[in-house]
Parts: structure tokens; C-alpha cells; sequence
């Protein structure tokens, strides 16, 4: 969709009637049916402000080419209302003229079929060149989803695909220096709401901590004196960030603050000591591909009519896809 201004911004029009003379070519507007071909004109358009006192037509059909069928109608989109006349001026040649004023919103539309034969039809590469003429964001956006497909499959073939398993020999128990959390961090290559616990758990197990349970259901984690070490640089961490105001933590609401801060920094002790060691996300190569995507759909977005309704939607979706998939990796 464009503009186009007609005479100068800098002139000033006297009052009275002006001309303009607007020329320009249209491509790809015959329709193609079984047994015809057809030329269907919005002939003045329909989003007009002001009304259109007067429209007409001349339809030329290709040389001895006669028209099998015509109509025209007007209104707003979708009437059909009658309001015309049509004569034949000459072979081949049709004139439509309006027969009242247009009003605001209204429109006038000529629609004549020919026999088939009197114009080529074009070949794929005609049609898919008249596509991309007509929709640049749209031809855009397909080109951005496949460059983003291959912006992915290429880092999956390069760094996305494991290794060839060799023998599988099975443990009962962790292997050794590491802790329930830095097991499931590596076995789940990320973090989940289970971290923390475990490693509570596992401090308890190993007497660095005990835990009682109260009468209302609630908890109370007290750290043990002179207890051993941990046995990981993770779990000394959580276990810092539990007791930093004191040797007891009851686990409620209040108690919330404590928690969140232990969990970050067993989170933070996990990727340094494990990201990049015994798995990598390869961030380095997603990139690409996520910019290829945004690109893509802010492509899409351009091409509707409306293209900040087309961008909220756009987001929209992302937003919602992209927490869905976080909720059931979660689950899962």
C-alpha cells in the first residue's frame, strides 16, 4: 500500500475546478477461469472521505476479442448496487459511467470476460516474480523463515547432534564430588524448581544441617555444629546464602527472601563449575537464528493493512508460545 500526491505542496490552488491526469500500468489483473478470462476493476476505490460526483471506464479488450459477459456495481464493499450505464463504443471497447454521485465510503466496480486464447497466461516464474512484486514484506517473511530454518538446521548439524553412545555402564551411585543438584543440572543441561530442595536434602543427609518439621506443617532447617564441610563448592554456597542471619531458618513465607538467594547462588555455582564443562548451550549459534526469527515476524507484521495491530498480534503470539513452552519443559 502507498501514496501518491498529485501537483506540488508548495502551490497554493486558486478556487475552481482542477485536473489531474494520473497514468500508471497494472500488472497481473486478469483472472483466470475454465472457460474465460476476465478483467475485474475497483474502478475509483472504496475508503474515499469526500464523494466522487462522477466515474467512468473505458475497458479495451485485446484485438477481436468480444466480451462473452460484463457487470459493474456500486456502493460500499460487498453491495451490489446498479447505478450505472454501459454502452459498447466501438469492438471490443466498453464504457461504464456512473449514474449518481458516490458518497463517502462508496465505490464503482467493472468486471468483463473475454474468451480464453486472446491473452497469454503467464508461466510460474511470471507468477511468483507478480507475487513478490505485490507483497514485499510478505515475500520477505518467507524468505526470513527459511533462512531461519537453515540458521538452525545448520547449528543443530554442527553442534546440535550428541555424540555416538558408547557402552553403557551403569552407576548406583551420584558419581564421585558431585552433588544431587550438580546430578540434576547436568542430567536436565539446566536449572528447575527442584534444585534447592535436593540439595537441602542432601546437607541432611550428610549432617550439615538438620530438619524438623513443626506442628503446622511448616519447617525449620538448623546447620549443624562442627559439621564437615560439604562436599561441593555448590552446596557450601546454598548452604552460606541459608544461614547468612543466623544458624536457623524456619522455611515460610517470611523466609522467603532467604531461599530465593540461596537458590541463586547454588544456581550460579552450578554454571560456573558445570556450563561449558560437561555440556554447552551454544548460545553463540542460537543467536543467529532467534535474529533471523524476529526479523521474520516483523516482516509478517508490515505486511498486513494494519501493521501495528499485525505487530501486537505478532508479539503477542511470541510471548504466549514462548511461555507455553516454558511451562511444559517444566512440567516435563
Amino acid at each position: 500500500m502507498f501514496t501518491v500526491y498529485l501537483g506540488s505542496k508548495d502551490a497554493l490552488l486558486e478556487p475552481g475546478t482542477h485536473a489531474y491526469t494520473l497514468s500508471y500500468e497494472a500488472r497481473s489483473q486478469v483472472r483466470r477461469f475454465e472457460g474465460y478470462d476476465e478483467l475485474y476493476w475497483n474502478v475509483t476505490g472504496n475508503n474515499w472521505s469526500f464523494p466522487v460526483e462522477r466515474a467512468s471506464i473505458v475497458v479495451m479488450l485485446p484485438p477481436d476479442a468480444k466480451a462473452l459477459q460484463f457487470a459493474a456495481y456500486t456502493g460500499p464493499t460487498g453491495f451490489k448496487g446498479k447505478d450505472y450505464t454501459v454502452r459498447q463504443d466501438g469492438p471490443g471497447r466498453l464504457v461504464f459511467e456512473t449514474t449518481r454521485a458516490l458518497a463517502p465510503g462508496e465505490g464503482f466496480t467493472v468486471a468483463v470476460a473475454w474468451p480464453k486464447g486472446f491473452t497469454a497466461e503467464p508461466g510460474w516464474r511470471e507468477t511468483a516474480l507478480s507475487i513478490l512484486r505485490g507483497n514485499p514484506y510478505l515475500a520477505a517473511s518467507a524468505a526470513g523463515l527459511a533462512l531461519t530454518m537453515l540458521a538452525f538446521v545448520a547449528a543443530w548439524i554442527k553442534v546440535g547432534r550428541d555424540p555416538a553412545p558408547g557402552v553403557v555402564v551403569p552407576l548406583f551411585a551420584p558419581p564421585r564430588g558431585m552433588s544431587p543438584a550438580a546430578v540434576r543440572f547436568v542430567t536436565r543441561m539446566g536449572h528447575d524448581s527442584k534444585d534447592l530442595a535436593c540439595t537441602v536434602v542432601g546437607l541432611a543427609v550428610t549432617g550439615a544441617l538438620s530438619i524438623t518439621e513443626e506442628d503446622k506443617g511448616d519447617f525449620t532447617l538448623a546447620r549443624a555444629e562442627n559439621a564437615p564441610d560439604p562436599g561441593s563448592m555448590e552446596e557450601d554456597e546454598a548452604l552460606k546464602a541459608l544461614f547468612k542471619d543466623g544458624r536457623e531458618l524456619e522455611v515460610k513465607r517470611a523466609s522467603r527472601a532467604s531461599l530465593t538467594k540461596a537458590r541463586e547462588a547454588l544456581r550460579k555455582s552450578l554454571d560456573k563449575s558445570y556450563t561449558g564443562y560437561l555440556f554447552n548451550p551454544n548460545l553463540g549459534w542460537f543467536a543467529p537464528g532467534a535474529a533471523l526469527a524476529a526479523l521474520t515476524v516483523a516482516s509478517a507484521a508490515l505486511s498486513g493493512d494494519d501493521w501495528r495491530a499485525s505487530a501486537f498480534i505478532m508479539v503477542w503470539l511470541s510471548v504466549w508460545t514462548l511461555g507455553t513452552t516454558l511451562l511444559l519443559s517444566r512440567v516435563a
